[in-house]
C-alpha cells in the first residue's frame, strides 16, 4: 500500500512526498487487511525497538546498494533543525546523573546564553571546558563576546549546573533525574529562539534528524536494465520498498504530530501555563493528518518531547477536550478560593453562579450554572459551596 495514500493530502501539501507511480490496484481484501495489521504493529513498536528495526533495514545489502546508486535517499523534514542544540545538551547531560531539564526550567535565560557559548566555542572546546575546565569564565566571555549581563547569566547557570552535578553524583543522594526515572522515549526538543519555536530531534542521527526515505523510481528502472538484476533480487528490493513505505508512515505521522503541537500549542509551550493549552483531541489530529484516530493513539504512546522551558512532557499531555480545559479552570478558581479563604480575603466559598461569572470575566467562557454544578460534582468530586466551609479540605 502506498505511504502517500495512507498519509493523506496534508503531507502532499506540506511535506512534498514523492508520489509513487500507479500500480495494479486489484488487491484482495485479505492482502489489504494483512497490510493494515503489519502497519498497526509497526506503529505499536516501542521507540528502542523501532530504531533497532531501522538499523536492520539500513544494514541490508539491498539498501546499501540502492543508497549507493541514489535510488534511495533521505528527505529531511523542513521543520526539523539539527546542530549544536542537541549535541550540547548531550555534552551537559554526560557529566552526571542529574536533571538538566530541571536546571533549564529554573533558568531559561541562562540556558540561552549557554547555547550561544557552546555554538561559538564548538563541541570539542566546550566539552573540554565542562570536563576539564581548561578555559576560565573570563576567557569564555572574551572569546564569545558576551556582554556583562550575559556573562552573569552564564556564570549563574554553570554554578547551578555544578551544584546539581555534585548533588546527583553524591552516594547519599537517592534522587533520580527526569531522564533516568522517565518511562517515556524522548523524541524531540522544542526550543524558543527569539520568540519563534523550532523542533530539534532528540538524536541527530535518529529518524527525525535524517528524515523519511524517498525512492527514485526512474533510477530504479534504469538500474534494472543496466545491472540485469535477477528476478529474486528484484523481488527482495520490491519487498524493501514496501517496508520503507510503512516506515515512512510512522516517521511522517510522528513528525506531523509534533509539528502540529508546536503550531497549535505554541502559547502553552512558551508560557507553561495550563490555561494557555488549546483544546485538541486525538480525533482532530487524525483529521488534520488524514489518518485513523487509532494511528494517533499508537504514535504518541510512551513518547515525550522537551518544552522550551526544559520540561519533559508526554505527547499525550498535549491533547485535551474543551471539557477538560473547563474542569482545569474551575479547579484553578477553587484553588484561588481556598487561598483567599485561608487569608481571610473571602468571606464564603464561591457558589456555582459566582464560578460561572468568574469563568466569563476572567477567561471569556460562557457556560451554564448547571453544567458547572455537574462538572464540579461528578467529575471533580468537589462539594457545593455550602459544604466547602473548611478551606483545608477538598482541594488538598
Amino acid at each position: 500500500m502506498k505511504a502517500e495514500n495512507m498519509i493523506g493530502s496534508f503531507y502532499e501539501r506540506n511535506f512534498m512526498i514523492e508520489i509513487r507511480p500507479k500500480t495494479d490496484t486489484r488487491v484482495s481484501s485479505r492482502t489489504k487487511l494483512m497490510g493494515r495489521i503489519k502497519l498497526a504493529n509497526l506503529f505499536s513498536l516501542p521507540e528502542e525497538e523501532f530504531e533497532g528495526y531501522l538499523k536492520q533495514i539500513e544494514e541490508r545489502e539491498e539498501f546499501k546498494e540502492l543508497l549507493k546508486y541514489r535510488v534511495i535517499k533521505f528527505n529531511r523534514f523542513s521543520g526539523i533543525r539539527s546542530g549544536p542544540s542537541v549535541q550540547f545538551r548531550e555534552e551537559l547531560s554526560s557529566g552526571g546523573n542529574f536533571s538538566l531539564e530541571e536546571v533549564m526550567e529554573k533558568d531559561p535565560k541562562g540556558w540561552q546564553v549557554v547555547k550561544k557559548v557552546a555554538t561559538t566555542l564548538g563541541k570539542d572546546k566546550f566539552s573540554n571546558f565542562l570536563k576539564e575546565g581548561r578555559l576560565s569564565l573570563k576567557e569564555i566571555a572574551k572569546e564569545c563576546a558576551l556582554s556583562a549581563e550575559e556573562t552573569k547569566k552564564f556564570t549563574n547557570f554553570m554554578n547551578r549546573f555544578q551544584v546539581y552535578q555534585i548533588f546527583f553524583n553524591s552516594d547519599a543522594s537517592g534522587s533520580e533525574s527526569i531522564s533516568s526515572a522517565s518511562h517515556f522515549s524522548r523524541v524531540a526538543y522544542i526550543e524558543n529562539q527569539d520568540g519563534k519555536l523550532f523542533i530539534f530531534p532528540a538524536n541527530n542521527s535518529g529518524y527525525l534528524g535524517k528524515g523519511r526515505y524517498t525512492v527514485d523510481y526512474e533510477r530504479w528502472e534504469s538500474l534494472i536494465k543496466d545491472k540485469e538484476l535477477s528476478s529474486n533480487k528484484v523481488k527482495k528490493i520490491m519487498s524493501l520498498f514496501r517496508q520503507l513505505d510503512m516506515i515512512n508512515n510512522r516517521i511522517t505521522t510522528i513528525y506531523g504530530i509534533i509539528h502540529q503541537i508546536k503550531e497549535r500549542q505554541s502559547s502553552f509551550l512558551i508560557s507553561g501555563d495550563p490555561k494557555d493549552k488549546v483544546p485538541l483531541t486525538q480525533r482532530q489530529m487524525a483529521q488534520i493528518l488524514g489518518v485513523d484516530p487509532s494511528t494517533i493513539s499508537r504514535s504518541i504512546a510512551n513518547k515525550s518531547i522537551v518544552s522550551p522551558r526544559g520540561k519533559e512532557m508526554p505527547l499525550k499531555s498535549f491533547f485535551t477536550t474543551g471539557k477538560e480545559k473547563i474542569n482545569a479552570l474551575i479547579m484553578d478558581i477553587l484553588k484561588e478560593e481556598r487561598g483567599k479563604l485561608m487569608k481571610g480575603l473571602l468571606s464564603a466559598p464561591l457558589s456555582d453562579e459566582k464560578i460561572k461569572d468568574r469563568l466569563k470575566e476572567k477567561y471569556g467562557i460562557k457556560i451554564a450554572r448547571r453544567t458547572i454544578a455537574k462538572y464540579r460534582k461528578e467529575i471533580l468530586e468537589i462539594p457545593s459551596s455550602r459544604e466547602r466551609k473548611n478551606p483545608d479540605e477538598h482541594l488538598a
